[in-house]
């Protein structure tokens, strides 16, 4: 029973407290060229500790209508920018998927016309606390998508920090692949997740330009269990091995006792006292 009772002891169960959250998604997109420009923009912001599906794209298009001064065809510029965010906060963990996404084109002549500007960025930072240590196990995957080096940037941040003992991860920076982290969560501090993207774009040039990259973050929490489960298990083992022992013992024991002689002897006497007389054969 004490075995049983150390299966089903009761846990320290940690309450996740929100404190705070900042989570939003923003594109921007510009086109210009010598008569004129055009430009789009977007965004999304998620409600106070609701969960955030954001898709959202910003798109620029522009084309003279007359030939550029320096000859050729109409100057034309185009570019787009996508920003994603999928993140639900529960009491058992946090999911995070992110992914923008830059690019444009024009055509270019001698005094630098027509240019574009797009701009891609995911947030996401949540403030939370706990009411007692909880175990936590966090996974971070870099997509690392396709970035081109001239005329663009890409910049990305991820961490979980405390107000009390800063960075807990360090500094995961590997690419294209998943790292994975655990530790325990105390009381009396503030913990915050980062996990921010952001892509631009500012090229005039044939070549165009291409920025796009994903992240995910899956972070889930366990309980721990309270020293005195420890102890009634430990308690608990110890008197099952203590019973099996006395167990053990007493069979050979017990079958001692039944193979001695004057247990045989009892034995004969009862199968004697059983067996019926012969019969009597009746003379005439």
């Amino acid at each position: 029973m004490l075995a049983t009772f150390c299966l089903v002891a009761p846990c320290l169960r940690a309450d996740i407290q929100f404190l705070s959250d900042d989570r939003h998604v923003n594109v921007s997109a510009f086109a210009a060229a010598h008569e004129g420009s055009a430009s789009d923009s977007d965004s999304q912001v998620a409600g106070q500790l609701a969960d955030l599906h954001a898709n959202i794209t910003a798109n620029a298009f522009w084309m003279d209508k007359l030939p550029n001064p320096a000859g050729g065809g109409p100057d034309e510029a185009d570019s787009t920018a996508t920003a994603m965010q999928d993140s639900i906060l529960s009491s058992i963990g946090l999911d995070i998927t992110s992914f923008v996404h830059v690019d444009g084109g024009s055509n270019l002549d001698s005094d630098g016309f027509p240019t574009i500007n797009a701009d891609a960025l995911s947030f996401f930072q949540v403030s939370f606390s706990v009411s007692a240590p909880i175990v936590f196990n966090l996974s971070f995957f870099d997509a690392r998508g396709y970035i081109t080096a001239v005329g663009s940037t890409y910049e990305q941040a991820f961490d979980l920090t405390s107000d009390k003992a800063g960075s807990i991860l360090g500094d995961p920076t590997i690419i294209g692949d998943t790292q994975f982290f655990t530790g325990l969560l105390q009381p009396g501090q503030t913990y915050t997740l980062l996990l921010s993207q952001h892509a631009n774009s500012v090229i005039a040039a044939p070549t165009g330009v291409h920025v796009e990259n994903t992240l995910e973050a899956h972070m889930t929490f366990a309980d721990v269990p309270e020293p005195s489960v420890f102890v009634s298990l430990a308690i608990g083992l110890a008197l099952l091995v203590i019973l099996r022992t006395k167990f053990a013992r007493a069979i050979p024991c017990a079958a001692r006792v039944s193979d001695s002689p004057a247990s045989r002897g009892a034995r004969v006497a009862r199968l004697r006292s059983t067996r019926r007389p012969p019969a009597t054969t009746a003379r005439w």
